[in-house]
């Protein structure tokens, strides 16, 4: 899981990650992880994920709903768990 890729500057979500489009980051740690994370949240799956230069970009195969573990740590190192508890 890339985990926060680029997507903190879109905090409302909007527009919504629909299935059948495409996502894009910078690459390795760039972009740090926030300070916390919501108990839920929405993560985007992806099936192909290609790089080019600094660029990491994939297709947004479907959106699935993630309970996140307490054990949570702002640290790109720090392993995390989460359960998927909703494919909409």
């Amino acid at each position: 899981m890339k985990g926060f890729g680029g997507f903190e500057d879109n905090f409302l979500g909007l527009p919504p990650p629909n299935c059948g489009g495409t996502w894009s980051t910078d690459t390795g740690n760039s972009t740090p992880p926030p300070p916390s994370v919501p108990k839920f949240m929405g993560v985007i799956v992806s099936s192909m994920v290609t790089q080019s230069g600094s660029i990491i970009s994939g297709n947004i195969k479907q959106v699935v709903v993630v309970q996140t573990d307490p054990g949570y740590a702002p640290d790109p190192g720090h392993a995390g768990t989460e359960i998927v508890c909703a494919i909409p």
